[in-house]
């Protein structure tokens, strides 16, 4: 009986590659979020124009460490897969020379 790590490190390269590029995609409707903040402010005067670009800037800064997590996510995933497909070889490779 086998306890060993399984892992379908093609799934997970493919999943992880998904996952980067959805957080790319997230970052770029947070480029329109602050597209349209900025247009809204460009006729929005006034103590309420201030609270709320107070307010959409914080929004926006969270939205980008939230894209930049999704994508690191991906990566590691990426990353990851690779790694294990390198070290199944290299002990591949140690094995048939034994």
């Amino acid at each position: 009986m086998s306890n060993g790590l399984t892992i379908d490190t093609d799934l997970v390269n493919s999943s992880g590659t998904g996952i980067n590029t959805s957080g790319t995609n997230f970052q770029s409707e947070v480029a329109n979020f602050k597209s349209h903040v900025s247009a809204i402010l460009g006729i929005w005067v006034g103590d309420d124009a201030t609270e709320f670009q107070n307010v959409a800037n914080e929004v926006a800064d969270l939205l980008d460490r939230a894209s930049v997590t999704v994508q690191d996510v991906g990566t590691h995933l990426v990353k990851t897969a690779g790694a294990m497909d390198a070290t199944v070889a290299e002990n591949k490779a140690r094995m048939s020379g034994i």
